[in-house]
């Protein structure tokens, strides 16, 4: 994909990108997309999840699997509050169920 924006965006956007510790004004740029798109569709990301860790095409990922997995995740998280006290934050929750996602796909691409 390419997209091209007015110079007076591009320099704005190279600016930013160094601000924020981007490697290149491409990166900061896909950042805002990805947020933007997050925002308009809350969802993505764990469609994007389960994208990369079953290696289907995003088309073939349902509404239903994704309400089915975000309804998963909210079971275990209501689970660990049972059990133990809080100690991590949501964020850190799912961090850790990414890099297990992770983790089970090398092992399938190793195989």
């Amino acid at each position: 994909m390419i997209i091209q924006l007015p110079k007076t965006f591009q320099l704005a956007a190279e600016r930013q990108a160094s601000k924020f510790g981007c490697e290149s004004t491409e990166e900061y740029v896909a950042e805002l997309v990805q947020r933007g798109l997050e925002e308009f569709e809350p969802l993505l990301t764990l469609r994007h999840d389960i994208v990369e860790a079953t290696g289907v095409h995003p088309d073939a990922v349902s509404d239903e699997q994704i309400e089915r997995y975000r309804k998963r995740i909210e079971t275990l998280l209501l689970e660990s509050l049972k059990d133990e006290p809080i100690t991590t934050t949501v964020d850190d929750f799912i961090a850790d169920i990414r890099r297990g996602l992770e983790q089970r796909r090398a092992s399938r691409k190793s195989s």
